[in-house]
C-alpha cells in the first residue's frame, strides 16, 4: 500500500476516489511518524523510512518467534 501511494503521488489522483482515500487510510498512520523527519530537496523520504522502520520490526520479530 505504501508502494501504491508512492506511485499515486506521481499522478496527483484525485483525492475523493474512494480507492484513493482507501489507501490513504491504510497508510497515514504508518507515514504519518515519518513525515517532517528527513526531506532531501522537496522530496518527502517518510514511505522510505516507513518501509525500513516495517522491515526492521519484522526482523526483530523473526528473530525472536
Amino acid at each position: 500500500a505504501i508502494i501504491v501511494r508512492c506511485i499515486m503521488s506521481w499522478f496527483q489522483p484525485n483525492p475523493y476516489h474512494p480507492l484513493v482515500r482507501k489507501i490513504y487510510e491504510l497508510t497515514d498512520p504508518l507515514l504519518r511518524p515519518f513525515q517532517g523527519i528527513f526531506h532531501f530537496g522537496g522530496l518527502d523520504l517518510s514511505p522510505v523510512l516507513a518501509l525500513l522502520a516495517i522491515g526492521f520490526v519484522q526482523s526483530l520479530l523473526l528473530r525472536f518467534v
